[in-house]
């Protein structure tokens, strides 16, 4: 009788990842629509997390049982993240109002009440987060956990199968999207909004994220030697183009424009040509996305939206605490107000008359506010330091790479669903662990394009 093979928790755990991409993106609750596309993710990612939690709980037992081996130690860096997140808890005014409602000790809430202020604001908010996201402290803290556990089981054998699950469920999308265009085609009123192309997700801009991974992922499979791989990979940048096209999303359709462009000169040049531009087009599109938008928005309207809300949390967060110079507002400076909070905040703003908008859509922002200058600091550091690994890297990283930073640079100007972070943190994990994994022991040639 043959022997069984041992199964392998890394590569179930990759795997089961590449599974959770393609059901991530397409599960909602018709039950409660509009609010059911995005709760129902938050709670899927929240039990996934979990799931991946309680298989790394079982790989390290095992480990340490047979071989004494202790588990990977996280790097400093996410270190500190983690700790930049649970301060923007404890600092936060709501997290007080919270730990007073439970009587917690009295010398805990003490010490609280030293950097808080009291509100009437429900203090369950920066745990579980608001009634539109429920994407608090407890939710960010699971991805970030599992997105670091998938770092360690990350192998050159099995990392390639992420890849595919992000071309899959980019074709779905695109597929799904486009049935939605031609259902709508006699619906001229509605296809003028541009609201409802929109795949999955419930909003066009959430679905334009999750295809410009696919699109980064689609010219990756355009190296393979296999000429079935080149067709396939053809079919699905064209499609994925296609259904972001139709979702008539302009700043979504300039992302994959640019997208393709960048991709398409990067064919005409050695891989390395992409490579060194990485940090260039990094720096570059923090410092002149602000003023751009302000530039335009004065011919648009949603992007002068934008450009209010950015307005108020800057006035808020880094102007205010020079102002009132007062401990509260210091620590709401360093440290962020909590996660899902933002909304209290840009209901009372005199700008922008809509008591609904709880996101900043601009991802430094939305940590400036949640996490504070600690968390933006960290968060960026941690971002930056995988780009730079990827300099002069090999091919495998460094389209993981570009395709981070494509998805990073959408969120300067567009709100995030959860799965579109997930897939971040998850691009994130693929850059480290391609770094410290060569994907060859053969020659350098093979190596850049293995």
């Amino acid at each position: 009788m043959r022997k069984l093979k041992k199964i392998n928790l890394d590569d179930v755990i990759v795997y089961i990842y590449g599974i959770a991409i393609v059901l991530g993106s397409i599960i909602y609750d018709k039950t409660s629509l509009p609010l059911g596309w995005e709760l129902a993710k938050v709670e899927f990612w929240q039990l996934f997390s979990l799931l991946v939690i309680f298989l790394w709980i079982i790989r390290t037992s095992y480990q340490y049982i047979r071989n004494k081996t202790k588990p990977e130690t996280p790097s400093k860096a996410i270190v500190l993240l983690f700790i930049a997140f649970i301060l923007a808890l404890i600092f936060s005014d709501k997290s007080y109002i919270f730990i007073k409602a439970n009587e917690t000790t009295a010398l805990y809430s003490w010490i609280i009440k030293l950097f808080s202020k009291e509100g009437g604001i429900d203090g369950r908010v920066a745990l579980w987060g608001n009634q539109f996201r429920y994407f608090g402290l407890i939710t960010i803290s699971l991805i970030l956990s599992s997105a670091l556990i998938l770092k360690s089981a990350i192998k050159p054998k099995n990392w390639k199968s992420l890849f595919y699950f992000f071309l899959l469920s980019s074709l779905l999308q695109s597929i799904w999207a486009i049935s939605q265009f031609l259902s709508l085609i006699g619906e001229k009123e509605m296809l003028k909004e541009g609201k409802w192309i929109y795949g999955g997700y419930g909003q066009t801009n959430f679905l334009v994220g999750h295809l410009l991974v696919g699109l980064v992922v689609g010219y990756y499979f355009l190296h393979s030697k296999e000429k079935i791989y080149n067709y396939f990979a053809y079919s699905a940048i064209v499609i994925i183009t296609l259904a972001s096209i139709l979702t008539l999303s302009y700043l979504g359709i300039f992302m994959i424009l640019l997208c393709n462009a960048f991709l398409i000169l990067q064919r005409l040049k050695d891989v390395e040509w992409l490579n060194t531009k990485l940090s260039i087009i990094f720096l570059a599109s923090i410092i002149f996305i602000v003023p751009a938008i302000n530039i335009v928005g004065g011919f648009n309207q949603d992007l002068l939206f934008r450009a209010y809300i950015w307005a108020d949390i800057y006035d808020y967060y880094l102007k205010r605490p020079f102002i009132e110079r007062n401990m509260m507002s210091f620590m709401e400076m360093l440290f962020g107000s909590g996660f899902d909070n933002l909304i209290f905040l840009l209901s009372r703003s005199q700008r922008i008359l809509n008591p609904f908008i709880d996101r900043a859509h601009n991802i430094v922002f939305d940590l400036l506010s949640s996490a504070g200058l600690f968390g933006l600091v960290t968060s960026m550091y941690v971002l930056a330091t995988g780009l730079k690994l990827n300099i002069n890297e090999n091919k495998n990283t460094t389209y993981a790479a570009f395709a981070l930073l494509m998805l990073f640079i959408r969120s300067l100007i567009h709100t995030n669903s959860i799965s579109n972070i997930v897939h971040l943190l998850i691009l994130c994990a693929m850059v480290y662990a391609l770094k410290t994994k060569p994907t060859s022991h053969n020659n350098k040639n093979a190596q850049r394009y293995a």
